[in-house]
């Protein structure tokens, strides 16, 4: 299947903007992060317009890296009940000063979370997007898929040998019930007609985790859909001696 990477791109940054606005906003009120870490990572689809990004702690900013397309490195975030992404810049009198250019609260009860980012050209907003998810391994563990419908159609997925419903904007896990060796394995999605609108072969191994974006194509018509991927291996933890 064909389609153009620029629509793609430009088409899931609204996508993403869209669910951002959507997700009901998380009380001040709500209690800060404890002494037991949180952790955090980042990804976004292409460069964003600030060369540098830093995120307070506190009263500390300290620095973000990102590269298009991949997520970056977990960081840490203590006594906060939201991440908020900061840019460096000089005021008037040629002092430098911190300001806030994006917001994404911290869901309850979670330890870990991905934020997807993505520039918004909204005038009465912040300039980036958060759009966050939980990351935890128990609920996106090693050996399984994440499936993120982000058309407005009800998608079928076909894959590790069960057929998934993916209703509109929403995620769905699967397990890939790959062997140890890991392998390719066949991944069809088909639209509400029984029409395959997708189809390929994703590799699967047991300590990968890999997240799959199902977006529509420009013309968000039903009939064709394209598909981004964020992959990460997760490292099996070192034996303990008895």
């Amino acid at each position: 299947m064909r389609y153009a990477q620029n629509d793609l791109d430009m088409n899931l940054r609204s996508l993403l903007l869209a669910l951002c606005l959507a997700v009901p906003f998380v009380s001040e009120a709500q209690s800060p992060q404890d002494s037991e870490s949180f952790h955090f990572s980042c990804v976004a689809w292409e460069n964003l317009p600030f060369p540098e990004l830093y995120y307070r702690e506190g009263k500390v900013m300290l620095p973000i890296k990102l590269a298009p397309g991949n997520r970056s490195e977990i960081y840490r975030l203590q006594g906060e009940t939201a991440l908020e992404l900061y840019v460096l810049k000089t005021d008037s009198q040629g002092k430098p000063n911190y300001e806030i250019v994006g917001r994404g609260a911290l869901l309850p009860e979670t330890k870990r979370m991905l934020f997807l980012l993505s520039e918004t050209k909204a005038t009465n907003g912040l300039p980036l997007a958060l759009f966050g998810l939980d990351d935890s391994l128990k609920t996106f563990p090693p050996g399984t898929f994440r499936f993120i419908n982000f058309t407005p159609y009800t998608l079928k997925a076909v894959f590790g040998g069960s057929t998934t419903t993916l209703p509109p904007k929403e995620v769905q896990v699967v397990k890939s019930n790959i062997s140890q060796s890991g392998g390719f394995l066949p991944f069809l999605v088909s639209n509400n007609a029984g029409d395959t609108v997708f189809e390929t072969r994703l590799y699967a191994q047991p300590t990968g985790r890999e997240m799959v974006f199902i977006t529509p194509v420009s013309d968000l018509q039903a009939s064709r859909v394209a598909v981004k991927f964020i992959s990460q291996i997760i490292t099996p933890p070192a034996p303990t001696n008895q």
